[in-house]
């Protein structure tokens, strides 16, 4: 009987370690899975962003500063800070500028880029300085109205 109480003992000590291993294991790997689902979603809200921002920026009446707050209202919704937001204008004779939306201005283009590092919910799996980055250029339709 002392036999088979000492090997229930051992059974045990040994169940012990074999679960510290595997837990440490499989707890490192729920939270890879986690922060790589998290690097999907804000590549996923830039790229939304991007598309969202250009599409308010191609309407006759918008302006720099509504075409980033559009891109900026999306990334907030899902938690990202300090995004890098650039809305370029093109002009009809194919120049480009910054500055404003002019209201002949042939297309607009939103780049947007984000640092995942900053962004991401544990700090330690994410390395910091490749940002994620979308650039979506549309064309606005001032052609077919006509301007006094």
């Amino acid at each position: 009987m002392k036999r088979h109480t000492r090997l229930i003992r051992e059974r045990r000590a040994a169940a012990a370690v074999e679960f510290a291993i595997c837990a440490s294991v499989l707890v490192t790997l729920m939270f890879a899975i986690i922060e790589f689902s998290r690097l999907l979603q804000i590549q996923h809200a830039v790229r939304q962003a991007a598309l969202e921002g250009a599409r308010t920026g191609i309407t006759l009446d918008a302006t720099t500063a509504s075409t980033a707050a559009e891109a900026t209202n999306i990334l907030s919704m899902v938690g990202i800070t300090n995004p890098t937001i650039t809305v370029t204008a093109t002009a009809s004779n194919g120049s480009t500028s910054t500055s404003s939306l002019a209201y002949a201005s042939t297309g607009v283009s939103v780049h947007v880029s984000v640092d995942p590092a900053g962004n991401s919910w544990y700090k330690y799996f994410l390395p910091a300085g490749t940002p994620l980055q979308a650039t979506v250029t549309l064309e606005r339709e001032v052609d077919a109205i006509s301007v006094p």
